[in-house]
């Protein structure tokens, strides 16, 4: 935590990366400083391979194709001397997505910052320009950095929960946790039809479509009566989730385990806490066994990564950021979710987007001086996005929302 203190002879900053404390002397002591910011996943890093990210090649219509080729079977027959009988085709099966575009426009006025902060720029017309001293310039990079990650973060959002119908029930029933503003703003960036939300998807496919890979029970008896914790049995609910897979994603399951491209299983934080307490419960009077399942799996297939456990080959990866989503909709989800890597999709239009989640996303940013705009910075990008679920044969899913009564 960063350490207030007060410089009475004159502006001071510190630099150091820890604390970053700009300190200002005024009639009543100001200290600024950076709080801890909590980021979304860097879906960039791809660490389980999760994520298939496909970019339209320029020039070319706004949209993304997400192919799978079939594998084709039982291609031996009985020998016929000199016959000719071909067998079996391999056939791409393609799905087309369009892209949404989506824009931010921010703009920020040094004179919104008070005049308490006055102080920071330089005299006269140098009271405009955030860049006027070394303190005005270390301000605005700090500025920036909260609204790179703030991007960062509704990119994520916007790409995992689109127009999912929770947000329009959250809003119906005034379950939301925020002010009225800021819900505003996040309906207006979560409900775009024209990008497709990767959780949306899936339990659209699961209530609308009906896939029986998609329907593995969560009961409302599993859940405690505050909605907060899963006490069902953690050990038959990951048990029903490899039961459920069609034949090609069972047989991968079956051989596939521990390493690339191994089956991952995402759960939400209710799930994996009760892995957890499940492990120290059976295990407790094995100190060995306990190491080796909280540090390298089942397996003894070490994977130095937190939030991350095994259970029989698979890994069980703690996806937090869900409850990002819960917290603002003010409900408590349930999820599970074995995939195979790369079912995921994630179409985008610009390198920018990939590579720079929490670096701005291609933003442009300018200060205009000249009259009327009195040193106004403005801020923009624009860029094409959308998720896709590549082959929903190659996943299973059980999930249970609890919602306010």
């Amino acid at each position: 935590m960063p350490v207030l203190f007060t410089d009475t002879n004159g502006i001071s900053f510190d630099g150091d990366r820890s604390s970053r404390i700009i300190s200002i002397p005024t009639e009543a002591a100001l200290t600024i400083f950076q709080n801890y910011v909590v980021r979304r996943p860097n879906m960039s890093e791809n660490m389980f391979g999760l994520y298939s990210f496909v970019r339209p090649a320029l020039g070319e219509p706004r949209r993304v194709r997400f192919g799978s080729l079939s594998t084709p079977r039982h291609l031996l027959q009985k020998a016929n001397g000199c016959g000719w009988n071909p067998k079996g085709k391999v056939v791409l099966s393609t799905e087309s997505h369009d892209l949404g575009s989506v824009d931010y426009d921010g703009e920020q006025c040094p004179d919104a910052l008070g005049q308490c902060l006055d102080g920071i720029f330089g005299p006269g017309n140098e009271q405009k320009n955030f860049f006027s001293t070394e303190a005005g310039r270390a301000l605005f990079n700090e500025m920036l950095s909260q609204i790179y990650t703030g991007l960062g973060n509704s990119f994520w959002d916007l790409l995992h929960f689109a127009n999912h119908p929770v947000i329009s029930e959250a809003d119906a029933g005034n379950w939301y946790n925020v002010d009225a503003d800021e819900w505003s703003d996040y309906t207006d960036q979560q409900i775009n039809p024209e990008v497709g939300g990767l959780i949306t998807i899936l339990d659209q496919l699961k209530d609308v479509n009906g896939l029986p890979q998609l329907q593995v029970a969560i009961q409302s008896s599993d859940i405690s009566p505050n909605g907060k914790e899963f006490i069902g049995d953690v050990i038959a609910l990951f048990q029903a989730l490899t039961e459920a897979a069609r034949p090609d994603f069972e047989v991968m399951i079956d051989e596939v385990r521990g390493g690339q491209g191994a089956p991952v299983m995402l759960v939400s934080k209710s799930i994996f806490k009760a892995y957890k307490d499940y492990l120290v419960s059976t295990y407790s009077a094995d100190q060995n066994r306990m190491f080796q399942l909280f540090y390298e799996g089942s397996d003894g297939v070490s994977y130095p990564v937190r939030n991350v456990l095994q259970w029989d080959g698979i890994w069980i990866v703690q996806a937090g950021a869900w409850s990002t989503f819960d917290a603002m909709n003010g409900v408590t989800t349930h999820r599970a979710i074995l995939t195979a890597p790369g079912v995921l999709g994630v179409g985008y239009d610009a390198e920018a987007v990939l590579a720079g989640q929490f670096r701005g996303l291609g933003l442009v940013v300018n200060q205009w001086l000249q009259p009327p705009y009195k040193g106004q910075v403005y801020m923009t990008t624009r860029f094409g996005i959308t998720g896709a679920i590549v082959d929903p044969n190659f996943l299973t899913m059980g999930c249970y929302i609890a919602k306010p009564v």
